[in-house]
């Protein structure tokens, strides 16, 4: 495995990444069974109480908060999108599984999606990452890594979440990104 990954050059590893996106593209149609049904409610059986507390208190009516001081939200730190891209997954993932404990997942995942939304930038056709408190973007262009995080929270909507309108604006943003990924992993 070793000498297979030493001699892997960076454009055959674009090339599997936009077959892999490819065919997420074809298959969108399909829902992945892999955290819903039996599984969820068997682990449900062996796992403490999930306690939500600390996610609400880092998320706010614009998203989710990037940094904490402990327990306390650090409003000096802003927002980041990649954190609110994994928290749109985890609370999809939430509302897939059937956790009752948070009534407000619906209101938690269109909070997300619509900070996602915002951080595109069409000029550039990326997402910007860092916004500050004052809800001024800190920046034009997020990172690699930022953007990636939030194509995986994409795909995770598209593959799990249950309200149209929420999968609708999943598929608008992951269908805007495909040049740009192309620029990214062959660059």
């Amino acid at each position: 495995a070793y000498l297979y990954a030493r001699n892997m050059i960076w454009p055959e590893v674009g090339r599997r990444y936009l077959e892999s996106f490819d065919k997420a593209r074809e298959c969108r149609h399909l829902r992945p069974t892999l955290f819903s049904g039996s599984h969820a409610s068997s682990a449900s059986k062996t796992l403490p109480a999930l306690n939500l507390q600390h996610l609400l208190q880092m998320t706010d009516n614009t998203g989710m908060l990037q940094h904490a001081v402990y327990g306390v939200p650090n409003y000096s730190e802003g927002y980041s999108t990649d954190d609110n891209a994994r928290a749109l997954a985890f609370a999809v993932m939430l509302d897939e599984a059937g956790e009752d404990r948070l009534a407000d997942v619906p209101g938690l995942t269109t909070r997300y999606m619509a900070f996602l939304w915002h951080s595109y930038n069409p000029e550039n056709n990326r997402f910007r990452n860092f916004m500050g408190f004052d809800r001024r973007w800190m920046e034009e262009v997020g990172s690699p890594d930022c953007n990636g995080r939030v194509l995986q929270a994409l795909g995770t909507v598209l593959g799990r979440a249950r309200p149209e309108d929420l999968r609708g604006v999943a598929l608008r943003l992951f269908e805007a990104t495909p040049a740009r990924v192309t620029w990214w992993i062959l660059a």
